[in-house]
């Protein structure tokens, strides 16, 4: 496993980006109303390498991550932050997003997020 955590909280705005198969995680560290449009976690304690082929899994659901950005594993070590697109994309649009192939969860507090 190479994080795990619990849901903490959504923000008001967070599903507002549903439409676009969007999700976007950030840790607790969010501020500045980043919170309202995300779905925060828990930092990871330490380095997390998200590949293409990982298994990231939000509640019930399971999704085969397909591209990840150059930036993400990055962001998502230090801060909790990546942006999930459910579309199956090869290669990824922004430095920041993992791609995944799947429906648009329904996530809750308490939940369990995995990357494995």
């Amino acid at each position: 496993m190479k994080y795990t955590a619990k849901i903490l909280g959504i923000g008001a705005q967070a599903c507002d980006f549903r439409d676009e198969n969007m999700l976007i995680f950030f840790g607790q560290c969010a501020g500045g109303g980043l919170e309202d449009y995300s779905v925060l976690i828990r930092e990871p304690e330490e380095t997390v390498s998200i590949c293409p082929g990982d298994i990231l899994t939000i509640g019930k659901f399971s999704y085969p991550v397909t591209a990840v950005g150059d930036m993400a594993s990055k962001t998502f070590s230090e801060l909790g932050h990546c942006t999930v697109r459910f579309d199956a994309a090869r290669e990824a649009a922004l430095p920041g997003t993992v791609h995944v192939e799947g429906e648009y969860p329904d996530c809750r507090i308490g939940d369990e997020v995995t990357i494995r």
